[in-house]
């Protein structure tokens, strides 16, 4: 009898489990929202354990991966690690893991390619108040899976046309290529005016995009004062030049009155 149910048992095919499915909500991901990443058991048995594992790249930082697990699912059960809003998801490796382990030692794996939408979370108008020749940065955060930025620029934004770059400006990388600008020596009449920051990128055969403008004040310079003061020591200088003439004038039509 035992002989029976021992070759019954070697008899099962363990390999029709099934991997598990992983899906997510929003996805591709987006910084600015909550993603929902589930994780399905895809059996109707039981299996000892189902984990989710967002591995980070930074191993130095005290959360070295981000994941969720729970034991004995059964009957197609689901779980679902949250990631919350303003999540940089380049700072995760380039897969998502689904495990499901068995008792009887086998495990399934599934994967979800981590990608995130071109997106700048710097949506308010910026303003950034300089003077000539001061040395300015503007930045331009961005998040997003092989994001491609573009800058052009506007004196006028009323007429919603955009230029090339003027001229003293050179690009720095920060987060992403090309994601700072710095004007080394700001000039009132090549600078001041409106800079687009504009990111793009393609995920999934479907462009996402997103921009931001910033617009660099810059105060011209006070060159009146240096005027006004050299006037008024030049009206200082002739005062006193026409007080002398005319009090030497006085002294010598003085003399000339004794005389006679």
């Amino acid at each position: 009898m035992f002989n029976i149910f021992l070759i019954g048992f070697l008899s099962i095919d363990f390999s029709i489990a099934d991997d598990p499915i992983i899906i997510a909500s929003p996805y591709p991901f987006n910084t600015s929202e909550t993603s929902h990443i589930k994780c399905i058991s895809n059996d109707q048995g039981i299996i000892l354990s189902l984990t989710i594992i967002a591995a980070m790249i930074d191993i130095d930082k005290n959360i070295s991966s981000l994941q969720y697990s729970k034991d004995n699912i059964k009957n197609n059960e689901s779980i679902i690690l949250t990631i919350p809003a303003l999540f940089n998801y380049s700072k995760l490796h380039s897969k998502i893991e689904c495990r499901s382990k068995y008792h009887y030692g086998e495990q399934k794996l599934s994967q979800l390619e981590v990608l995130s939408v071109a997106e700048i979370t710097q949506k308010e108008f910026l303003i950034i108040n300089t003077n000539t020749k001061q040395m300015v940065t503007i930045n331009c955060l961005t998040y997003g899976t092989n994001v491609i930025i573009h800058w052009d620029f506007t004196k006028d934004i009323s007429k919603n046309i955009f230029y090339s770059l003027p001229i003293g400006i050179r690009f720095h990388h920060k987060f992403i290529l090309n994601d700072t600008l710095i004007i080394d020596h700001v000039s009132y009449t090549n600078h001041y005016g409106y800079y687009r920051c504009y990111a793009t990128n393609k995920l999934l055969d479907i462009t996402y995009e997103d921009k931001s403008i910033i617009y660099l004040n810059v105060q011209k310079d006070t060159v009146w004062i240096p005027i006004v003061i050299a006037c008024v020591v030049i009206g200082i200088f002739i005062l006193i030049f026409i007080l002398c003439i005319k009090y030497f004038q006085k002294k010598r039509k003085n003399q000339q009155l004794e005389k006679k």
